[in-house]
C-alpha cells in the first residue's frame, strides 16, 4: 500500500501562528471567490448562510451562532453582541462584522437595507419557523432556497486543510496506542471509551471527532453502538471506533481486535480486511462513489456475508465527521484530487460479533494516500 507522507502543521511558535492566519486568510479569501462565482452564475444578488460550518469554512468564525451573507462582491458576518470581538478577530478584513441584537429581524434588516435581491437562502440549515418569519419580514424580495453551495467547495482540501486532518490522526493513533493495554478481559467498554477520550484532549486536541465506540462481544454487531458498562470476555472482539479534531478538523478510523483466538472471527477479519484493501486500491480521481463500495461489497458477499454488510463503505471527512463524498451503493459522487474519504467495509452478525476496519484515504490522480498510519493487521491480545 502507499502512505501519504507525514505531514505536520509547524508548532506553535509566534511565528507560526501568523504564517497560520496568513495562510487561511489567503485560503478563505480564495474560497470567498469561489463562492461568489457560483452566486453570480446563479443570478443571486446574495445568499444568507446559517450552517456554522459552512460559515467556519468561509470566514474563519469559530463562535457557536451567527449569519453569514455573500453578495457577488462582498461578505458580512452577522452576530451579535456575545460574539463581536471574536468575530473581529477571527475573520479577514475583507469580511464585514455587523451587530445583531434581534437576529432574524436583524438579519432582514440587513438584507433590506442592502436591497440584497434575488435572495438565496441555505434551506437546509434554517428551520421551518425561522424560514416562514423571514418570508414575512422580507417583503418584496425574491427569496430562493439553494443548497449545496459549500459542500462541494469543503469536499476538496487544502494543504492547510490536510495538515489539520493529519494532526487529529495522529493524535489519535497516540492517544489509542496508550490505551490498547487497557483492553482485556473483565475491562468495561465505557472504561475503554473513558480513558481513550481522555487521552485524545490531554494530546491537545479540541476534543473527540464523536462520541467513541467501544463494543464487544454481541455487542460488537451493533455498527454504532455506544459504550456499556458490559466487561470484555476472552475469545471476544472488541471494535474501537474513535477520531479526534485539530483545529476544526476531524479524523475517523476504526480497529478490531480480538482477546485471544476465535477461528470463525478471525476468517471473517480476513474478509474485511480484503475488502478494505481491494476497494483502497480503486480510490482515485474520476472513480464514482458507488463502484468503490461496490468493489468492497462483492468481496465480503463472495466470502457468505453479504447479507451482513448493513452500510455504506465510505464517506468524505473534514469539518465534519460526515460529508461529501458519499461511497455508497446509491452514490453518484465523483471522486476528485483532494478529497480525503473513509474506507470502512465492516461483517456484522447478530448476536455474535462484529467486525469493521477503517481508514482515511487522500484521493489523488493516479490513485489513494492512506493519512491513518495505523496498521490494520489481525491484532490478537491475549
Amino acid at each position: 500500500m502507499k502512505r501519504g507522507k507525514k505531514v505536520l502543521w509547524p508548532s506553535l511558535t509566534d511565528g507560526s501562528r501568523i504564517f497560520i492566519s496568513m495562510h487561511l486568510n489567503v485560503e478563505m479569501g480564495r474560497r470567498r471567490e469561489r463562492l461568489r462565482e457560483r452566486i453570480r452564475a446563479l443570478e443571486l444578488g446574495g445568499v444568507l448562510f446559517f450552517d456554522m460550518v459552512n460559515i467556519r469554512y468561509l470566514t474563519g468564525f469559530t463562535g457557536e451562532e451567527g449569519f453569514f451573507v455573500m453578495t457577488g462582491k462582498e461578505g458580512f458576518l452577522l452576530v451579535d453582541g456575545r460574539f463581536t470581538t471574536q468575530a473581529k478577530e477571527e475573520v479577514a478584513e475583507d469580511v464585514q462584522v455587523e451587530l445583531l441584537r434581534d437576529s432574524i429581524a436583524d438579519a432582514a434588516k440587513f438584507i433590506l437595507g442592502h436591497r440584497i435581491s434575488p435572495l438565496g437562502l441555505e434551506v437546509e440549515a434554517i428551520s421551518q419557523a425561522n424560514f416562514t418569519r423571514l418570508r414575512r419580514l422580507l417583503k418584496g424580495v425574491k427569496i430562493r432556497g439553494v443548497k449545496g453551495l459549500v459542500e462541494p467547495l469543503r469536499a476538496i482540501k487544502d494543504e492547510g486543510e490536510l495538515s489539520f486532518i493529519k494532526k487529529a490522526a495522529r493524535v489519535a493513533e497516540a492517544a489509542l496506542e496508550e490505551v490498547i493495554p487497557m483492553i482485556r478481559p473483565g475491562v468495561s467498554e465505557r472504561e475503554i471509551a473513558w480513558e481513550l477520550d481522555y487521552r485524545i484532549k490531554r494530546r491537545g486536541a479540541e476534543g473527540v471527532a464523536f462520541p467513541t465506540i467501544v463494543v464487544s462481544g454481541p455487542r460488537a454487531a451493533l455498527p454504532h453502538g455506544r459504550p456499556s458498562e458490559r466487561r470484555l470476555k476472552r475469545g471476544e472482539v472488541v471494535i474501537v471506533d474513535f477520531g479526534a479534531v485539530w483545529n476544526g478538523y476531524h479524523s475517523d478510523e476504526t480497529c478490531t481486535f480480538l482477546l485471544g483466538k476465535n477461528e470463525e472471527a478471525i476468517r471473517a477479519y480476513r474478509v474485511v480486511q480484503e475488502a478494505k484493501n481491494r476497494a483502497y486500491e480503486e480510490v482515485r480521481a474520476g472513480v464514482k462513489g458507488d463502484y468503490v463500495d461496490r468493489v468492497a461489497r462483492k468481496v465480503i458477499t463472495q466470502a457468505g456475508y453479504g447479507a451482513f454488510f448493513s452500510h455504506g463503505t465510505g464517506h468524505g471527512v473534514g469539518l465534519r465527521v460526515h460529508e461529501m463524498p458519499r461511497l455508497g451503493p446509491r452514490s453518484r459522487d465523483v471522486l476528485m484530487e483532494g478529497m480525503v474519504v473513509t474506507v470502512e467495509p465492516g461483517v456484522y452478525l447478530p448476536g455474535k460479533w462484529g467486525i469493521r476496519l477503517e481508514d482515511m484515504v487522500l484521493v489523488k490522480e493516479k490513485g489513494g494516500f492512506l493519512i491513518t498510519g495505523r496498521s490494520k493487521e489481525l491484532m490478537i491480545l491475549d
